[in-house]
């Protein structure tokens, strides 16, 4: 699978250590990590070069815990990630992990690495990188020991119970980047599924015309050439009927709603997703019940210029509960974002603030996209614009963000 997703350019070199100890870990998460690495040295490496894969038990003394807080002494499996790319700068070195930061212009999602990060504390675990400009990088990751065989299995069984019965349907796959969609593929099959390909809506067509058996589910990007998505979506569902529909895209969901929401009988799926979350997304669509026709074809039916030919989103509408106050003022106030993103915010607050006031915020980005794990953020930001509401809806705020600080894991404190 890693060598469909990095291509033929790079050499693959694995390197796995001899009775390697148990970890407590999601074995799905795990593989996202992997994953999410890979892509992440793939990109850093276009002209080709050599990824490889490392494990070990690892101990680390008092000494290295003393060097590399927050780290506890103790027994570890390592799983260390080094590429002979470009590397990166002590900058950019310092910002890695932070959710919406990207090296990637309009095609990142600055979500990829913080991903790993969320995967990484939630499993206990601790994660370094070591890297240089034009020397490549490093990752290590430590994940703490399972000394008993004993300890590990009400996780498993937890685990086991959750899982959804493995995929005897057929899904179509859509997607005009060939490295994701032939992971998209692959992973599905390990499932149990049957899945058909296509790069594209015209070729999608043609499958669903010439397959003589049932599609149950056509697993669509938004955006692409020539057919986009909802038209595909539409076109397919005039030909079979029956078959359900699962959008995915890095777009947020004014691509394929309207007004930021979706309408009835669309599901989507956002970029970046884990292969877990493909699959349970899947798998709940499968399961669930038809709305009737007349529901279906009327949010089918949209005109397809709604689509928003706009670039990758990194800017969220979510609306989530912050509290801010003004710079050197002790008292906090209570606020709602309307979106936010890695340069500022949205926001409905309590009062209305002259622009240039200097903020303190303080909110909890969810899982979905900070990573796997809840994330603090405490920045400091400057008012740009004021809108003035009626009677009854709030004053909105626009901040820009001077500083960021992120805490996976953390809580919202009371205001």
């Amino acid at each position: 699978m890693l060598n469909r997703v990095i291509g033929e350019d790079i050499d693959l070199e694995m390197v796995p250590g001899a009775d390697l100890g148990a970890v407590k870990a999601d074995p799905g998460q795990i593989e996202q990590v992997i994953m999410n690495l890979a892509v992440n040295a793939r990109d850093a490496m276009p002209q080709g070069g050599k990824l490889t894969i490392q494990t070990a038990n690892a101990t680390l003394d008092e000494n290295y815990a003393r060097f590399h807080d927050p780290v506890k002494p103790g027994e570890y499996v390592m799983l260390a990630i080094h590429d002979t790319g470009s590397g990166m700068d002590a900058e950019t070195q310092s910002h890695i992990f932070e959710p919406f930061f990207t090296t990637k212009g309009p095609k990142g999602t600055g979500l990829g690495l913080s991903t790993v990060y969320g995967i990484i504390k939630q499993s206990g675990g601790y994660i370094w990188v070591e890297t240089e400009p034009d020397k490549g990088t490093t990752f290590k990751i430590y994940l703490p020991l399972a000394t008993e065989a004993g300890e590990q299995a009400p996780l498993q069984a937890a685990a086991a119970a959750s899982q959804p019965e493995r995929g005897l349907e057929t899904i179509l796959v859509v997607e005009d980047e060939s490295n994701l969609r032939r992971l998209v593929r692959q992973y599905l099959e390990n499932q149990g599924y049957v899945v058909l390909e296509a790069s594209g809506g015209a070729a999608a067509i043609r499958l669903a015309v010439a397959h003589a058996g049932p599609i149950h589910l056509l697993l669509t990007d938004v955006i692409m050439p020539g057919m986009n998505g909802r038209e595909l979506a539409q076109r397919i569902a005039s030909l079979r009927p029956t078959t359900k529909i699962l959008f995915m895209s890095g777009y947020t969901e004014n691509a394929i709603g309207h007004n930021g929401t979706l309408d009835a009988g669309i599901n989507l799926l956002q970029k970046p997703f884990t292969l877990p979350a493909l699959k349970n997304k899947a798998r709940e669509v499968l399961d669930s019940a038809s709305l009737p026709s007349e529901v279906t074809m009327s949010a089918r039916s949209a005109e397809p210029g709604k689509i928003k030919a706009t670039f990758r989103a990194q800017r969220f509408n979510l609306q989530l509960p912050l509290r801010y106050r003004p710079l050197g003022q002790e008292d906090w106030r209570k606020g709602t974002t309307e979106n936010i993103s890695r340069s500022g915010l949205l926001f409905r607050a309590e009062e209305m603030l002259q622009p240039n006031a200097k903020l303190e915020i303080n909110l909890v980005l969810p899982v979905e996209i900070a990573g796997l794990a809840a994330t603090e953020v405490v920045c400091r930001g400057e008012v740009v614009r004021s809108v003035e509401a009626g009677e009854s809806v709030s004053p909105a705020l626009a901040a820009k963000i001077l500083q960021y600080h992120f805490q996976h894991g953390s809580q919202l404190p009371q205001a």
